[in-house]
């Protein structure tokens, strides 16, 4: 166990574990799933990299989403609920067609919101980030449209952090202390 060998950190009342992105940047495979039938259109392999933004507890990159040439897209989580935002942005550049960008798609009515509307998805408890229905767009039409695309850790990368509450009790009268810093605890799994 933890503690202090002289002096004291002060009374604590409780703690919070404080999650961020860290815990989930890695390298992912990504596995997208057709509109049309919900089969698997594509698998990518340990292509994607997942890396946290300076500065951001909720604000994270995607490298390469959709195999797409390497390209850099943002997006945001709030670890209370687990439900990710990514706003449309270029996911892949092609060189006949242009840019490539990731829209919300509503599988039901065979429609595509180009507007400023995030991509939802949520983070699992087991970690695994689905991202909803989208659609791949240029200006002459669609590249693809799919169900929700998984994101999953690759075993080599996979550190997670666990959100939690705790609180620490004196040794001696087992009163709770209190506790000042805010921590992510990381576990190799």
């Amino acid at each position: 166990g933890a503690y202090v060998s002289a002096g004291s950190f002060g009374k604590y009342l409780k703690s919070t574990f404080i999650p961020s992105v860290n815990s989930l940047a890695g390298t992912y495979t990504q596995v997208d799933y057709k509109a049309a039938d919900g089969s698997i259109e594509a698998t990518y392999t340990d292509k994607i990299i997942i890396a946290p933004v300076a500065g951001e507890l909720s604000q994270f990159t995607i490298t390469n989403f959709w195999d797409g040439g390497g390209e850099v897209i943002t997006a945001s989580i709030d670890f209370n609920t687990g439900i990710l935002k990514i706003l449309p942005q270029v996911i892949y550049i092609d060189t006949d067609y242009g840019n490539c960008k990731l829209f919300p798609y509503n599988v039901s009515a065979n429609t595509v919101d180009k507007s400023v509307i995030p991509v939802t998805g949520t983070l699992g408890t087991d970690g695994v980030i689905t991202i909803d229905s989208w659609a791949a767009i240029v200006d002459a039409g669609s590249f693809g449209k799919y169900l929700k695309s998984t994101l999953t850790k690759s075993a080599a990368s996979a550190v997670s952090g666990r959100k939690g509450r705790m609180s620490i009790l004196d040794d001696k009268n087992s009163t709770p202390l209190k506790v000042k810093t805010d921590f992510t605890l990381f576990f190799k799994e």
